[in-house]
């Protein structure tokens, strides 16, 4: 009689030395231009109630530390890793890249046509294919280059709040805003800007309250999933809902794959495990099978429902999609 994998195993498994343990490392090269006499951007004009001045290599490190710790706690299946363990400077460049305005398609396009121009541009600007590059001055806020775009640059000033990095990656990594459009200052435009059916119509300058006292027929969760969504202009910032989580990775497993390490596989009993469990739509069956796909030790597979894992026994949490440590399934 086979024995379910209760929630306690899953425990153990994370548990395990560190050699078990497996996420999509999405790979961040982050360059801060410095003033004409190598000051770093210190920006104090912060944003919202998680505001924080990007203002020394520390800070950038603090906050990856502080995005990764959170991804973590909500279990999602990636974390940011910088680049060689690196956080480059540029000096000795013209003033206005130091005081450019970061949350413009314009600044962005301007610092990505100057570091790709050639292959020695690419050495000056600390430029990596490999990753995702995002420059950092001393504006305010940031802009992203979206997967329809030829563009892979992300702009970010030192006047930034907490979540802002972890923002412009989701959309770097395919999602839109829950809301449509740029704040006005009044409730009048609440939209549904993503079109996932997980996050409720959003309006960007809508409070806690607001959205509570606009929804009182959904549970508090429903709510919760949008008053703190990493992709709307409400703070704080942690939760990323599954049909974003899907989106996410289904991105990771394609137009974003230089920059990231590692593939998801999805899994449901109503796949077929003739396909390549790398889109929701091209699900695997098996646990099995989707173990035979993988390569690599930051892989991570996502599953549905009850599924047969290779050693006989059910994992079963109905309904709920998480994350299995790929690299412990095979064992």
């Amino acid at each position: 009689m086979k024995q379910p994998f209760y929630l306690t195993s899953l425990l153990a498994a994370l548990l395990a030395p560190a050699a078990l343990r497996a996420d999509i490392q999405v790979i961040v090269s982050v360059k801060a231009i410095l003033d004409s006499n190598g000051n770093w951007p210190s920006n104090t004009n912060t944003i919202g109630s998680t505001g924080v001045n990007l203002n020394s290599e520390q800070a950038v490190r603090d906050n990856i530390a502080l995005t990764n710790t959170q991804l973590a706690a909500k279990g999602y299946p990636f974390r940011l890793s910088l680049r060689s363990n690196t956080v480059y400077t540029l000096s000795g460049f013209a003033n206005s890249w130091f005081t450019g305005d970061a949350r413009t398609a314009a600044f962005r396009d301007s610092i990505e046509a100057a570091a790709t121009a050639s292959d020695a541009t690419k050495t000056t600007w600390k430029w990596h294919d490999d990753a995702i590059n995002i420059f950092l001055n001393d504006s305010r806020s940031g802009f992203c280059s979206s997967p329809g775009s030829s563009r892979r640059t992300i702009t970010v000033g030192a006047g930034a709040y907490d979540e802002l990095i972890m923002h412009e990656i989701g959309h770097f990594l395919s999602l839109a805003h829950t809301h449509s459009g740029d704040g006005d200052g009044d409730l009048n435009d609440w939209a549904d800007g993503d079109g996932f059916d997980e996050t409720l119509a959003d309006d960007a300058d809508a409070t806690a309250s607001d959205i509570n006292a606009r929804y009182p027929a959904e549970t508090q969760a429903t709510r919760d999933n949008l008053i703190f969504n990493r992709m709307s202009y409400h703070s704080p910032q942690d939760v990323f809902v599954w049909d974003q989580l899907q989106a996410i990775v289904e991105t990771v497993n394609g137009a974003r794959d230089p920059e990231c390490r590692g593939e998801g596989f999805f899994v449901r009993s109503n796949g077929s495990d003739t396909s390549n469990g790398r889109t929701y739509a091209t699900r695997v069956a098996t646990m099995a099978r989707a173990a035979a796909l993988s390569t690599s030790g930051n892989d991570v597979i996502l599953i549905q429902g009850t599924i047969n894992v290779p050693n006989g026994s059910v994992f079963s949490k109905p309904g709920v999609w998480t994350k299995w440590r790929s690299t412990a399934v095979l064992e």
